[in-house]
């Protein structure tokens, strides 16, 4: 249990109390009712094995964020990469100096609004708090603070820009318009819907060209420089997808023309090396894009146009979300539905298509002489009696 007493030297009030650990602990107030809040809030925390050594939270947030790097399993290289440039860039110049017990909601909260302060983008503000709050919940879950302080903080609003679509038309006047040898990754983006490391990562042994379909199973992803090939972005990106038929003569020509290098990769760089994507950019996607008269467009935005042609032609959201590699329908429609230009115009005007056919249908079964309405005269009769209608 604990007590207190006055403290030797100062008089103090000091509270006394052994920790779970059977370790006697003390801390000094200068107010007598700060030290009876603090003794009762001790009870409790050992009573319901809350609990936390004080020894713990004085780690400090730099040396803490880097143990939550080193411990993460399962992530992409890339990701890794992207979030130690976060830690390093946005986190620790502002935060890392603090230790874990001292960081309090306030201080997250200033730190949100001296990022936004630099002018950086909202989602750039929104990722270094989402890491922040990683890094806290791992002291929480390590019991090193009792809760993380990351929580409920005011962010900065997103303001998407809507995805920018092109057409199947522009789609092949893209491809007629870039290099030969890199003429599939257009097709694979806009008629397959494959992300940039999932086109530049298929291997040619992954293209069935007698089923017609490809089998995406590995990206081709950079780091720090190294190119290498890793797991698709997620569980749900590891499927099967259907080409369309003219793209069966499209990669058998492209085989026969550049066979693929020591990677065994579909699409390379003109020594057989995997493409780097930045390099790709600046040679021979924008040269090739201005030529087609297309700028400003990202290979992204191809899958987000292979999105937007299986909309417009009606397929089920289930095949859009497959095809794609989402997890669910559910993914695909906050992406692109509500941003998919013309759909809500293309619904009225099939309302208004199928009203026109069924009521001209009904005047083919009528005879000419006779009108499909009838104006109707009522004679009101007493209460008992109803009502009656009759033709005039």
């Amino acid at each position: 249990m604990a007590h207190i007493r006055k403290h030797p030297t100062t008089g103090k009030p000091q509270v006394r109390y052994i920790d779970p650990w059977r370790k006697e602990r003390s801390r000094t107030f200068d107010m007598m009712r700060d030290a009876r809040a603090f003794m009762a809030e001790v009870e409790v925390a050992v009573s319901r094995g809350e609990y936390l050594d004080p020894r713990k939270g004085s780690i400090t947030l730099s040396d803490w964020s880097e143990r939550w790097l080193e411990s993460r399993r399962g992530v992409r290289p890339s990701t890794k990469s992207r979030d130690r440039s976060y830690v390093r860039n946005h986190i620790v110049p502002d935060l890392g100096s603090l230790r874990l017990s001292e960081i309090a909601f306030d201080h997250v909260q200033e730190w949100v609004g001296r990022l936004e302060s630099k002018e950086l983008a909202p989602a750039t503000v929104r990722k270094a708090h989402q890491i922040l709050a990683q890094v806290l919940e791992f002291a929480v879950k390590a019991r090193r603070i009792g809760w993380n302080p990351a929580r409920e903080v005011e962010l900065p609003g997103l303001n998407r820009p809507d995805p920018r679509f092109i057409s199947s038309e522009e789609v092949d006047r893209l491809a007629d318009a870039i290099e030969r040898r890199f003429r599939l990754l257009v097709f694979l983006g806009g008629y397959c819907g494959l992300r940039w490391g999932e086109a530049a990562g298929l291997a040619t042994d992954k293209v069935d060209l007698l089923h017609g379909r490809v089998t995406i199973d590995q990206a081709l992803i950079e780091v720090s420089g190294a190119l290498s090939l890793s797991s698709p972005k997620t569980s749900s990106s590891i499927r099967q997808i259907n080409f369309p038929k003219f793209m069966s003569g499209e990669i058998e020509v492209h085989i026969n023309t550049f066979p693929p290098g020591r990677w065994g990769l579909l699409v390379t760089a003109q020594d057989g090396s995997p493409l780097r994507r930045s390099n790709f950019r600046r040679r021979t996607w924008l040269p090739a894009v201005e030529m087609a008269g297309l700028a400003p467009l990202t290979y992204h935005q191809l899958r987000h146009s292979h999105a937007s042609l299986l909309v417009a032609q009606g397929e089920h959201p289930q095949v859009i979300a497959d095809r794609l590699g989402h997890a669910s329908p559910n993914v695909t429609n906050a992406i692109y539905t509500h941003s998919l230009p013309g759909l809500d115009e293309r619904a009225a005007e099939r309302l208004d298509r199928e009203r026109n056919e069924r009521r001209d249908g009904l005047l083919t079964d009528l005879e000419p002489s006779r009108s499909v309405f009838h104006p109707l005269t009522f004679e009101l009769k007493s209460p008992d009696q109803g009502l009656s209608t009759g033709g005039r």
